[in-house]
């Protein structure tokens, strides 16, 4: 092989490491964007369901007390029942509307949880927040952490995908 012949080899394969080079940049750089743009929706539908778990949670106390209480509210009926039914249907609304965390709020069992919080809370007499306060305390933890650690180790999605295959079959 002469010299003239190398010199070329080199100087194709320098071109083609710097283009290929390029293009697994953009590669690299396009996933992270999809990456980020992924976790910025999470984070954002996760502060949505937080805001609006936080919203109902006293709504729902006020809710229970003003109905329970033998002290005239400040509010007529059919006003304290408007207020909550709102707040309710945000609430449902924001749970089951979420693309982004929608497996995760099922795995999660937000609603259900919720719900077994209401019914305990309601079975309480005197009225007394403080174990409805725990339940809520627990479903914002999950949701917080759900946000803050969006995709499980490698080794628990495998252990998962196989528990799955067997509950299957």
């Amino acid at each position: 092989m002469d010299q003239q012949t190398v010199t070329l080899i080199v100087a194709g394969l320098g071109i083609g490491g710097t283009l290929g080079g390029i293009v697994v940049g953009h590669f690299l750089t396009r996933s992270w964007q999809q990456k980020q743009y992924r976790q910025d929706n999470v984070n954002t539908e996760s502060r949505e369901l937080l805001t609006s778990l936080m919203t109902v949670f006293p709504a729902y106390t006020k809710w229970v007390r003003g109905w329970a209480s033998l002290f005239p509210s400040d509010l007529t009926d059919g006003e304290r029942v408007r207020g909550y039914s709102k707040v309710t249907g945000e609430f449902n609304r924001v749970l089951n509307d979420r693309l982004f965390i929608a497996k995760d709020v099922k795995r999660l069992e937000i609603k259900k949880r919720w719900d077994a919080a209401c019914v305990e809370y309601d079975k309480t007499t005197p009225v007394d927040e403080t174990r409805m306060k725990e339940h809520v305390d627990a479903i914002i933890a999950d949701i917080v952490e759900m946000a803050l650690n969006k995709k499980p180790p490698l080794w628990k999605r495998a252990w998962d995908r196989i528990k799955r295959r067997f509950k299957r079959a």
